[in-house]
Order: structure tokens, then C-alpha cells, then sequence
């Protein structure tokens, strides 16, 4: 399976090989159907169009990916595994893309 794959899977809301939780936001989980909604109503982009904006900073093994609403703004939260073996959470605006914040983990 590609990341491609992965990325549309997430899309979907299900869980792919145990490496992704399901799309959630804040307090709540959201339905495949009601992701997809926001999706085609343009309010957030999907995971294929974040992947391809941002395919170095994302490269490596994408451990995790989370949906979440922070301050009233729709945020793609990933945790990656870099090719330079850092484990990094990056913080992306789901409706432009634009990274808003990167750290390493601890």
C-alpha cells in the first residue's frame, strides 16, 4: 500500500494498519460521510492535496493523523518518523495548508 493509499484511506475516517486514529475533532469523532462532507464543501482539503504540498516535510513514515478544531480553526495534526529518525508533530491548516507549527517529540 502507498502512502497515496494511505492518505485516501485517512480521507475515509477508517483506521489503515493501525498506523492512523480516525478523524476526530476536539471533542468529537466525525463519520467517514461527515469528513468527506467537509471535504467536498471545500472547508478543509483533503490528505492527498496536504501530502502533495508537503511531501518532503512529510516524508518518512507518518505514524498518526488527527483532525482537530483548535481555536475555532480545522487542523491536520501529523506525527511523523523522518528519514532522519526524528519524530516530529506538524501542525497544518486543513483548509489552506499552511503549516502552522512543527516540533520535535520528545
Amino acid at each position: 500500500m502507498n502512502i497515496r493509499s494511505i492518505f485516501q484511506t485517512m480521507v475515509a475516517g477508517t483506521i489503515s494498519l493501525g498506523l492512523f486514529t480516525t478523524c476526530a475533532y476536539a471533542d468529537a469523532d466525525y463519520s467517514p460521510a461527515q469528513v468527506r462532507e467537509l471535504i467536498d464543501k471545500g472547508e478543509i482539503l483533503a490528505l492527498s492535496e496536504i501530502q502533495s504540498m508537503h511531501s518532503a516535510r512529510l516524508a518518512g513514515r507518518i505514524l498518526d493523523v488527527e483532525l482537530e478544531r483548535k481555536r475555532g480553526t480545522l487542523i491536520y495534526e501529523f506525527e511523523v518518523f523522518g528519514k532522519d529518525g526524528v519524530v516530529r508533530e506538524i501542525y497544518i491548516n486543513a483548509a489552506d495548508g499552511r503549516v502552522l507549527k512543527e516540533e520535535i517529540e520528545d
